[in-house]
This record gives structure tokens, C-alpha cells and sequence, in this order.
């Protein structure tokens, strides 16, 4: 009776443990590298990151999915995916561009930008 006992009660913790971890508070629904990166794009299209998916693409530099700690617009609330972006200058005079633009990292919207041009 014991062991029948035993099992019941482990089947229920394990039930229990599995539907927590799988509730959307704990899910690890980020976007990918990729899916991030596309977003990106999407933001920074236009003079002076690229006019094409390419062009901007070349001008980021990194990469990092910041799950706590501080980046430049402050303290990590909730993952973020961080890129740094880099674009050379590209006429006489102009100086290069240089900046970090943080998005969210569930659903890809701008969380944070230290970049000029960007409405």
C-alpha cells in the first residue's frame, strides 16, 4: 500500500512541477538570434544604417540576449536582446555612427536606442 501511496504522490508533484514550468510565466519564449536580428532590420532600415536588409545587417557589429545586469539605458527589467551597431562613414565629413539598440526579447519591439536618425 505504501508504494502505491509513493507513486501516487510523485506522479502528483510531477504533474504539478511540469504545468508550472510550462506556464507562460516560466516559458522561454525569447526570439531567437535570427528573429531578433530580423526586427532589428526592420528598425534600422533607412539613411544612414542601409536602404537594403544587407546594407544595416553589415552595420551591426553584436549580438547579446542580456537576460539581467545593466546596459546602457540602465537595469535589464526583462530580457532584452542588445546589438551593437556600427556604420562607417560614408562621405567626406561624416563621422562614423556608433550606438546600441535594445529590443524586447519576447516580442521584438524597441525597448532602448542610444542611435541618432531613428523616429
Amino acid at each position: 500500500m505504501r508504494t502505491k501511496e509513493n507513486l501516487a504522490v510523485k506522479f502528483i508533484i510531477t504533474a504539478l512541477t511540469s504545468a508550472l514550468l510550462l506556464s507562460p510565466a516560466f516559458s522561454c519564449d525569447f526570439l531567437n538570434e535570427a528573429q531578433a536580428h530580423q526586427q532589428a532590420v526592420g528598425i534600422l532600415i533607412g539613411d544612414p544604417y542601409g536602404q537594403t536588409y544587407a546594407e544595416v545587417s553589415r552595420n551591426i557589429a553584436r549580438a547579446a540576449l542580456v537576460i539581467s545586469g545593466e546596459t546602457e539605458c540602465g537595469a535589464v527589467e526583462k530580457p532584452i536582446w542588445s546589438f551593437q551597431i556600427q556604420v562607417a562613414p560614408k562621405r567626406h565629413g561624416d563621422s562614423p555612427i556608433e550606438g546600441m539598440l535594445e529590443l524586447d526579447a519576447v516580442t521584438g519591439e524597441l525597448v532602448c536606442a542610444g542611435l541618432p536618425f531613428l523616429n
